[in-house]
């Protein structure tokens, strides 16, 4: 399986790719032997990537400073 940091490296770098493109060329990364199910999460990754790419592009991104706010309320002593 591909690593997670290079599958977002490549997505940086497919911005003008068709969505089908990434998949064809994802499927390809993957072995012979990679399963429905391993296929199916590697396709979920990359489209969670795209579409946190697109919230960014539009504006939708959450500053810094509120997500170190928030995960200093998540975390238990």
């Amino acid at each position: 399986m591909p690593d997670e940091l290079a599958a977002v490296g490549y997505l940086c770098e497919s911005a003008i790719m068709s969505n089908k493109e990434i998949v064809m060329d994802l499927i390809g990364r993957l072995p012979e032997d990679a399963t429905l199910l391993e296929i199916a999460k590697e396709i979920e990754f990359v489209a969670g990537v795209r579409e946190g790419f697109a919230q960014l592009d539009r504006g939708e991104g959450v500053p810094l400073e509120e997500v170190e706010k928030q995960l200093r309320s998540w975390i238990t002593k």
